[in-house]
């Protein structure tokens, strides 16, 4: 906890430094090329004609490079105090939008931020940067169109912030940077920006066979198999004119003294509604739950999660996915299921026995981590129309070609996360121990009446 703390201390004290890199970059090389221009001759040496000449066009140079460096700062710092003025006032602030995307590997996040009332640099640029999670900072993004909307001229700009874990990310602040044209010096200005954005699933290819609901709220769509439903009183009511006299229960009446019939199963032609449920609950210690191995491993269960619903949705039936926990919608051009899915995690508190409801759950989606255990008496009350889909999450890490594992290990070693932690995913303790609770959770799944599919 303390480092943390030192950590966000020393990003929030890096920002306000004015001297950039390309300062001291700069600042060495004039020094060096100082150094050439002024060095004396050595002693017998006779000077070039041309030296004098040289110098003299390059003090030019040097004196043109400085004036207009100067103004370039000038200009940025004049900039960075008037905003400076406006935002003591709470007039005029940084405000961003997000948009989730899911083109392209991993999908990214659209960003566009505006910034009213603000003047721009004449020989500069406005930057910024955004502050999230644990005091992480994105990439910087450009502010550079100028626009007038509502009689205020501000100025804007559009990037992508390229997220690699499907989950949400919360905003915690921001920082607008005026810089010079050069990029010398960079004056900050911290902006309280709160608020929540998402990387979304990645689309990926599910294949869904034929799927009968079991949930019936509406009698609008009548389904080809006909669905068992129970009768009043657990199978039992009580006798009324007309009861074939055959079902009244003579032992309940001997114990009661009530008169009660048998109910006989009843098959239902309609069902409107199709409940989806997805596990996140995991038996490995918590202590897991935030290595890099769970985190890309929960990334590829989120992507398949969403895909099973996506490709559910496209049935004429209404979909319903039951999430563990009620959660809150903090983004309303997202679709719910999708932010819900985006925002689960690794859980140990509410097991599958507690979540699924076989009677009216049609589908059911795990992962390698849920507890064989666990399982096994939940498929022994689910008939055989039920789905359940088996998330193999040791395959996130399979390697098509055995060779290339040698390749990154002693030859390029890869730049992309996934990519590194296939390459120690052989040597990971928990390798093993995932191999084996798949195992169990097939013979489980293979001794069921469920319909499963492995993904």
């Amino acid at each position: 906890m303390q480092w943390k703390k030192a950590q966000a201390q020393w990003v929030k004290i890096v920002q306000y430094i004015p001297i950039t890199w390309n300062a001291l970059l700069i600042g060495i090389t004039a020094y060096i090329i100082g150094k050439w221009l002024y060095h004396k001759p050595v002693k017998g040496e006779a000077p070039s004609a041309m030296f004098p000449f040289v110098v003299l066009l390059l003090k030019i140079a040097a004196f043109s490079l400085i004036v207009l460096i100067v103004l370039s700062i000038l200009s940025a710092l004049v900039c960075w105090l008037h905003y400076l003025w406006l935002s003591k006032k709470q007039e005029q602030l940084l405000d961003v939008q997000f948009r989730a995307e899911n083109e392209g590997r991993w999908g990214n996040v659209h960003l566009e931020a505006t910034l009213p009332g603000v003047w721009k640099p004449f020989l500069g640029f406005v930057t910024g940067k955004l502050v999230y999670d644990d005091n992480r900072l994105t990439d910087s993004f450009s502010l550079l169109s100028t626009r007038k909307r509502n009689r205020k001229w501000q100025i804007a700009g559009k990037s992508h912030l390229q997220l690699h874990d499907v989950k949400e990310y919360e905003l915690k602040g921001g920082y607008v940077y005026f810089q010079d044209m050069f990029h010398l010096c960079s004056f900050a200005l911290k902006q309280p920006i709160k608020g929540y954005f998402h990387r979304i699933p990645s689309a990926v290819s599910v294949a869904i066979d034929e799927i009968y609901p079991k949930k019936t709220e509406s009698q609008d769509i009548r389904i080809e198999q006909l669905r068992r439903v129970n009768g009043d009183l657990l199978n039992y009511k009580r006798f009324e004119s007309g009861d074939d006299v055959r079902r009244i229960v003579w032992k309940l009446y001997a114990k009661n003294k009530e008169l009660v019939v048998r109910v006989p199963e009843l098959f239902e032609p309609y069902a409107s509604h199709l409940h989806y449920y997805a596990s996140f609950y995991t038996s490995l210690p918590e202590r897991y739950d935030h290595s890099p191995y769970m985190i890309e491993m929960l990334n590829r269960y989120k992507n398949t999660v969403w895909a099973i619903y996506e490709n559910l949705s496209k049935k004429e039936l209404k979909v319903g996915y039951i999430p563990e926990t009620p959660f809150m919608v903090t983004d309303t051009d997202l679709h719910p299921v999708m932010q819900n899915i985006s925002a689960s995690e690794w859980q140990h508190n509410i097991s599958l026995e507690e979540y699924y409801n076989p009677k009216t759950g049609a589908v059911l989606c795990i992962s390698s981590l849920c507890p064989p255990k666990h399982l096994k008496p939940i498929l022994e009350k689910c008939d055989a129309q039920t789905v359940v889909f088996f998330v193999k999450l040791s395959t996130t890490f399979t390697s098509n070609v055995p060779m290339r594992l040698m390749a990154r290990l002693f030859i390029s070693p890869p730049q992309d996360k996934l990519n590194r932690l296939k390459t120690t995913w052989l040597f990971t303790p928990i390798r093993l121990q995932l191999k084996q609770q798949e195992e169990e959770i097939v013979k489980v799944l293979r001794n069921s009446l469920v319909k499963w599919v492995e993904l």
